[in-house]
């Protein structure tokens, strides 16, 4: 007698038991993705935060320079040939108040007000210009005074 050799092909294995290593490690990256969406949105507020409290504001710049521009200053008017450019613009605080003094003197001396012109103090606005200077107060949008440049090339 012969034996029957029975043949079978595996064609396709399924497990019935659970991969719970795999589970656990989709719970781990979920929770992982979670923890660095948490920190981004962190760092985000803290890059804000820091931007507005060093006043890189670009917008507040702009918006001084425009409303500057659309003064109505008798003086301002007539000089408007020469602010060209892009100026430098430095609020007046508390910290930088000294090294403006000496820097620009001829904005806080108190001998302007005799010309007419008022002196620059906390809160307003240095505008350089190449060859013009001027002191603008934003908040009442008035132009404390202004000077003129020149070059001496030797």
């Amino acid at each position: 007698m012969k034996k029957k050799i029975v043949k079978r092909k595996i064609i396709e294995s399924k497990s019935k038991e659970v991969n719970k290593p795999k589970e656990k490690n989709k719970i781990h990256k979920l929770v992982n993705d979670h923890r660095a969406k948490f920190m981004l949105v962190g760092l985000l507020i803290l890059l804000v935060i820091l931007s507005v409290a060093l006043g890189f504001n670009e917008d507040q710049d702009t918006t001084v320079i425009s409303k500057l521009s659309n003064n109505s200053n008798e003086l301002l008017s007539s000089n408007k040939q020469y602010m060209v450019g892009t100026p430098e613009l430095i609020k007046i605080t508390s910290d930088n108040l000294t090294s403006l003094k000496v820097n620009y003197s001829f904005l806080f001396a108190d001998t302007i007000a005799d010309y007419g012109f008022e002196v620059s103090s906390v809160g307003d606005y240095i505008v350089v210009y190449p060859s013009l200077i001027i002191s603008y107060n934003y908040k009442e949008d008035k132009v404390n005074n202004l000077f003129f440049v020149s070059s001496i090339v030797q």
